[in-house]
């Protein structure tokens, strides 16, 4: 925790980790969704 205050002080690079981690979880929310979807539609198609 103190290392990521110290990185947000003296230098821009945190910001870039930031951007990178946000990136990150939205693509992950996204890639379960579409397995969500998948399976939904599977299921769709059983039925």
């Amino acid at each position: 925790r103190k290392k990521e205050q110290f990185l947000k002080k003296n230098s821009y690079t945190s910001d870039a980790k930031d951007y990178m981690d946000t990136n990150l979880e939205i693509l992950a929310k996204v890639r379960d969704e579409i397995k969500r979807d998948k399976e939904l539609n599977v299921l769709k198609i059983k039925n």
